[in-house]
């Protein structure tokens, strides 16, 4: 999930199947979870562009979750099993905010993110990020490569 400081929910990605968990309350249910997220994580001082990032773990319904903030966003990811806290503080959440940065040109807000290019863009690298639920390419470069977003190298 990306949100911005204010709590606003801007993208949602999930990997495996919410229905799966969520049943018959569906949305509700996903929109609860968000709230319960932003709960846990929840107050943290305004954080300036570069300034270092505010970060967290916590334990939710039996899912890790881990946290960050980086520049205008704030980035949550959970899972479970073989995804814990190392993993997602190790290598998803450098990849969620590498591709943030790269859609962005670096420039880290909102405005930037919304735009329609970007905001679809993010959406296609995170699909490639994933593949039948499991978690497949761990670097920027291969995922905009695979998501054909950058040409490949020695190619114009």
């Amino acid at each position: 999930l990306v949100a911005n400081q204010r709590g606003i929910l801007l993208l949602s990605h999930y990997f495996s199947s919410p229905e799966q968990g969520w049943g018959s309350q569906g949305s509700e249910a996903r929109v609860a979870w968000e709230q319960k997220l932003w709960a846990l994580a929840s107050p943290w001082p305004d954080s300036a562009q570069g300034a270092a990032p505010n970060v967290g773990v916590g334990f939710l319904d039996g899912v890790v979750v881990v946290w960050r903030t980086v520049g205008d966003f704030v980035i949550f990811a959970s899972g479970e099993g073989e995804y814990d806290e190392l993993v997602l503080e190790e290598q998803v959440l450098p990849v969620v905010e590498g591709l943030l940065s790269e859609h962005t040109d670096s420039r880290l807000s909102e405005a930037n993110l919304l735009h329609t290019d970007n905001y679809g863009k993010m959406v296609t690298s995170l699909d490639e990020m994933q593949r039948s639920g499991h978690l497949f390419h761990t670097s920027v470069d291969d995922i905009l490569r695979m998501s054909k977003l950058r040409k490949p190298e020695g190619r114009s």
